[in-house]
């Protein structure tokens, strides 16, 4: 084989080889999850370099719950999480304004309340009167979307009776989410709704990161 064929056979060799060595690498890298961790420390620096010239639509008002606004609402409301009658004015106050949507981050996934109990002890479903009020803020507001998460988890001693529930038929029927996987293996298992009463009344639900 004369010499430059053999040295280019040679070098594609190489080239093949440290590929497949790299890809392996790679592979197992993401497999063990050490990926993963990189790529969650790197998302507020990528979020920075993408969006550090680009303007927010004017039309995009935040509604931010900071330090300020805590120290502001002490005397009103007392210390975070706020009853959930403060949410239900500001709902009122933004559809008064002329809000297109309303989009919340903050999740409601309990009545502030806690769960009534019948007489027999076992506990039904109950909303007070504040989580009564932000139910009717939403629904009379008709542009309310509420936060919400299903994601895939890892079983531990706190979650693992939490896991492969079925999602509420009324919150499938209300967002039509049926959907239908060959591989499950990477399928959701685990999830967050709002509270029955709100989600029933809300426009739609986002994801809640």
């Amino acid at each position: 084989m004369p010499p430059v064929k053999l040295f280019l056979k040679r070098k594609l060799f190489r080239g093949i080889l440290v590929f497949t060595m790299i890809s392996i690498m790679m592979l197992c890298a993401d497999l063990s999850g050490i990926l993963s961790i990189y790529e969650r420390k790197s998302i507020d620096i990528r979020t920075r370099i993408c969006r550090s010239e680009t303007q927010l639509p004017s039309e995009i008002v935040l509604v931010i719950v900071d330090e300020s606004s805590l120290n502001a609402m002490n005397r009103i409301a007392g210390r975070w999480p706020w009853p959930r009658n403060i949410h239900s004015e500001l709902i009122n106050f933004l559809s008064m304004c002329g809000a297109k949507s309303i989009l919340f981050d903050v999740m409601f996934t309990e009545n502030e309340f806690g769960p009534d109990f019948s007489k027999e002890g076992t506990a039904k479903e109950h909303t007070d009167s504040n989580d009564q009020l932000l139910v009717e803020a939403t629904e009379s507001s008709g542009n309310v979307y509420h936060a919400a998460q299903i994601f895939s988890d890892t079983a531990d001693e706190y979650n693992k009776s939490m896991l492969n529930r079925p999602l509420p038929e009324g919150f499938i029927n209300k967002f039509d989410i049926r959907v239908k996987y060959k591989d499950k293996s990477d399928l959701s298992n685990n999830y967050y709704l709002p509270f029955e009463a709100l989600y029933t009344a809300s426009k739609g639900t986002g994801s809640c990161e």
